[in-house]
């Protein structure tokens, strides 16, 4: 059985899961919003059950998971009527009995918790993409205005991005896209220390490249940012149908690096954002061990669903 481990909004997992119901490939689907209000568990040394509050003959022994899917899961919705500074309590205390759970089930990931949030870090991406023989931006990380201004003058056009997500309130759609610092005003600079973010020179681009990894098989997509406007320094600003996207040939050397890396951090997935360069050159922006990818298969009917589910049912524990 595959366990799911993800949250009600995740449509990745709506688009899987439709085609595990086809095969009849047996699933459940845990959304880590839900617990502890509507879920309950129990967890010992040799076994854990995850039981529903509503319906109690359903339920998840993990002797029965072979493999978990660990895609989006989110912090627990406490009950309502609990008082604030309670709800914070029961947040930790069920995000730490989940965390120690996972640490416990022996099966196969895609990927394990710890090891997508060891890889999830950008600043060691950037030092082990670097290492391992990537071109990467040149980069500096502060909230030093000083510093800041210093890395202005010394490259002609400079980018500013979050360092782990740009996702300030879901509810209210608020994201912190990556910018050109030019465009947000020099007397703005000094708010920098109020939040360190990457600074990065700017890159001219000839397309973006998505590179999804699913064990040892790679599919690599051009989205051609620079035909649209408002996707021309960061393309998830657009409406991502509006942009032309197919499939793309990576040269080897790019791919065996993009898979070195993902080897390095022990992961069996990952989404690769790189560049081309209008020189021909490839530099690496980043890796997201739990990134979107449906959205490709909808335009390039790149056969990522299928990679996925063959990954999560090819092995056993």
């Amino acid at each position: 059985m595959i366990l799911i481990v993800t949250n009600k909004k995740d449509y990745t997992a709506d688009f899987v899961i439709v085609e595990l119901n086809r095969r009849g490939i047996p699933y459940i689907r845990f959304n880590t919003e839900d617990f502890p209000q509507y879920y309950s568990i129990t967890w010992t040394t040799s076994k854990a059950i995850i039981k529903t509050q509503k319906q109690r003959s359903l339920h998840i022994n993990f002797d029965d998971v072979d493999s978990v899917w660990y895609r989006k899961p989110i912090y627990s919705v406490p009950d309502p009527n609990l008082l604030d500074d309670d709800k914070e309590f029961v947040i930790r205390e069920s995000d730490e009995m989940l965390k120690g759970m996972w640490k416990c089930l022996e099966a196969n990931w895609v990927n394990e918790p710890e090891k997508n949030d060891n890889a999830s870090n950008k600043l060691h991406q950037l030092v082990l993409a670097k290492k391992i023989g990537f071109s990467i931006p040149e980069t500096i990380v502060t909230n030093n205005a000083n510093d800041l201004i210093d890395f202005t003058k010394t490259h002609k056009c400079t980018i500013i991005k979050p360092i782990h997500s740009g996702l300030v309130n879901e509810d209210e759609h608020r994201v912190v896209f990556t910018n050109k610092l030019e465009s947000i005003g020099q007397e703005k600079y000094k708010d920098i220390i109020y939040c360190p973010s990457i600074i990065q020179k700017y890159i001219e681009k000839d397309i973006d490249i998505r590179v999804n990894i699913f064990g040892n098989k790679v599919f690599s997509t051009a989205i051609y940012s620079q035909r649209v406007p408002e996707a021309i320094c960061d393309w998830r600003r657009a409406n991502i149908l509006s942009i032309p996207h197919e499939d793309y040939k990576l040269p080897s050397k790019i791919e065996d690096l993009s898979l070195k890396m993902l080897e390095l951090y022990g992961l069996k997935f990952g989404a690769f954002d790189l560049i081309k360069t209008k020189k021909g050159e490839y530099i690496f922006i980043e890796l997201n061990p739990n990134g979107q990818w449906a959205w490709i298969e909808h335009l390039t009917n790149q056969p990522l669903r299928d990679a996925l589910i063959e990954l999560l049912t090819s092995k056993g524990r």
